[in-house]
């Protein structure tokens, strides 16, 4: 896989893509639930390289674009 400068594919041009180094939530395979705690390694065509911030592990895996989000404060959640 080559990791390339820029890519959005499946993604509304108003949503910014995760660069590089930004900390994201990502989604939990087998709950469909969101955790925080990681951030973006690099971007590949397919998705993103992410690193665990707990550890500085890197994910095995390539994670899908959809799978990956900027996280959010629970505060903003409440808000409408």
């Amino acid at each position: 896989m080559s990791i390339v400068d820029e890519v959005t594919p499946g993604r509304p041009d108003t949503v910014p893509a995760p660069a590089v180094g930004m900390k994201v939530a990502v989604r939990n395979r087998y709950l469909g639930t969101w955790s925080a705690g990681f951030e973006v390694v690099a971007l590949h065509l397919d998705g993103y390289s992410i690193r665990r911030t707990s550890d500085g592990a890197v994910l095995p895996e390539v994670i899908p674009f959809s799978d990956v989000r900027e996280p959010w404060s629970p505060a903003a959640d409440w808000e409408g």
